[in-house]
């Protein structure tokens, strides 16, 4: 018998460690399908407005879901099978792998939908489709939209997309939180959950932009500075250890769009035996938003700006910071 772990992410809940430690790992009984290679990617997001459309390379899912003589366990993973909104997008592989595996299980960790939008913000700046999807006004958590419940109302998204193509009993749900893991990290609990061992794998993991990084990786984004660019002025900038986080009511109420979905939630999935819940717990938000300029982070900014190379492009750069430091 053999069974496939499809782990569909969601978008920062440590997918890129799984990632990683996967393509690490060796074993003569478990083999990662990498469905993430660049320019062979599987899943194809394509901007439709401020929606995110996906679209599925069957050729590449033909050539890549073929079982293996003496291979029980596979795994395969990417973030992006959650931008896909539309069931049709991912019928014709779940035909497929429910053809070739004997058990195709779907594991999917969830992050509160606020600090999910908030830490999505990394995305944005990088010029992912997150930025198509939120925009990029430069704001820590976006006001809320209502295309966002296509990607935040998680029990429409798991009934109506992923239950009927896969069987919920073959759906596993994790809530995205380090301190209830073992040893305190996703990939620990991911190795319980796929009975593969990633003790032996070093990684490093994904680094944080320090909290004024990405407040003017924003504010460049939004002036029209490419991503060169942008990067070129963050290099000069100091980090600090102030972070970029929404006031305490603007997470309440982008929070609050949602206390029906995870109220659903909670009646109908499980982990571990237990409700599926998410905390209520919303002190690590002050009451004012953060960071707050001062003089000091200005001054920061225009010697950031000055310390580029003095190329043409460097020189507009420069000017658009300039003009919303003045505005």
């Amino acid at each position: 018998m053999n069974i496939l772990y499809l782990h569909i992410g969601s978008h920062k809940t440590g997918s890129t460690a799984i990632q990683k430690a996967c393509e690490q790992h060796s074993a003569k009984d478990t083999k990662y399908i990498n469905i993430r290679v660049p320019g062979k990617h599987l899943i194809q997001p394509r901007r439709q407005g401020r929606h995110v459309v996906c679209s599925i390379n069957m050729d590449q899912a033909e050539r890549l879901f073929r079982p293996q003589a003496g291979v029980s366990t596979y795994i395969t993973s990417d973030e992006c099978f959650f931008w896909i909104f539309d069931p049709m997008a991912l019928q014709e592989l779940a035909s497929l792998l429910l053809d070739r595996f004997d058990e195709v299980r779907i594991i999917c960790y969830l992050r509160r939908q606020e600090s999910l939008a908030i830490s999505h913000r990394k995305q944005v700046v990088l010029d992912f489709p997150a930025d198509w999807f939120y925009g990029h006004a430069p704001v820590s958590l976006p006001k809320f939209e209502p295309h966002f419940s296509l990607y935040f109302d998680y029990a429409k998204k798991l009934s109506e997309i992923w239950v009927p193509l896969f069987g919920k009993e073959f759906v596993t749900l994790v809530e995205y939180d380090c301190s209830h893991f073992p040893q305190g990290n996703v990939l620990a609990d991911f190795s319980t959950r796929v009975g593969v061992d990633f003790s032996q794998v070093s990684l490093r993991a994904n680094v944080k932009l320090p909290g004024n990084h990405l407040f003017l990786a924003l504010i460049l984004k939004q002036a029209g500075v490419p991503l060169n660019e942008r990067n070129t002025i963050l290099r000069q900038l100091p980090g600090n250890e102030t972070p970029f986080l929404p006031s305490r009511a603007d997470a309440q109420e982008f929070l609050s769009h949602f206390s029906s979905s995870n109220a659903e939630l909670a009646k109908n999935w499980t982990q571990d035996g237990k409700p599926f819940e998410f905390s209520d717990d919303l002190s690590m938000y002050a009451e004012m938003a953060q960071p707050i300029w001062d003089n000091d982070a200005v001054v920061e900014i225009v010697q950031a700006t000055l310390a580029m190379p003095g190329d043409s492009g460097s020189q507009k750069s420069q000017k658009s910071v300039k003009r919303w430091l003045l505005r």
